[in-house]
């Protein structure tokens, strides 16, 4: 439905990330770190395109920059995910690239990050470890 309201707009924007893409991925290993860094920014980037052209306004590619330009603990905020994006996936890579069962240890390190960061998804998983596998489920 957004689309609708500016197609060639949208479709020139998509465009501009397919070409940047494009163009980083030239470099081998880091050009694919640095697309994961830029993901980030590239979403909100994305979303501000959205946000504007709901309010009938333009949609030009300098809108992937503009959550930049907010205020600096946000735009600290938005660097650090990009930075951690970046990381992640350079670790993965290296996984992947490194050793045959790499997509095992990805997965690992993965899961391991959720019971980190995510409380509840850590004790959800303990309150399923601990259930009995004879009681039926409780109908809701």
């Amino acid at each position: 439905m957004l689309f609708k309201r500016k197609p060639v707009a949208f479709t020139a924007l998509f465009s501009v990330f397919l070409a940047a893409a494009l163009l980083v991925s030239l470099v081998p290993f880091l050009g694919a770190v640095v697309q994961m860094m830029a993901l980030p920014m590239l979403s909100l980037g994305f979303m501000v395109a959205a946000q504007s052209a709901l309010l009938d306004g333009p949609v030009h590619p300098r809108q992937f920059i503009e959550p930049l330009r907010g205020d600096p603990q946000r735009r600290r905020s938005l660097l650090i995910l990009g930075v951690l994006y970046g990381l992640l996936g350079a670790q993965a890579l290296v996984n992947l690239l490194a050793i045959p069962a790499g997509l095992a240890l990805t997965a690992a390190f993965y899961i391991s990050l959720l019971f980190c960061f995510n409380d509840n998804f850590g004790g959800a998983v303990a309150a399923a470890a601990n259930t009995s596998d004879s009681s039926p489920p409780a109908a809701s």
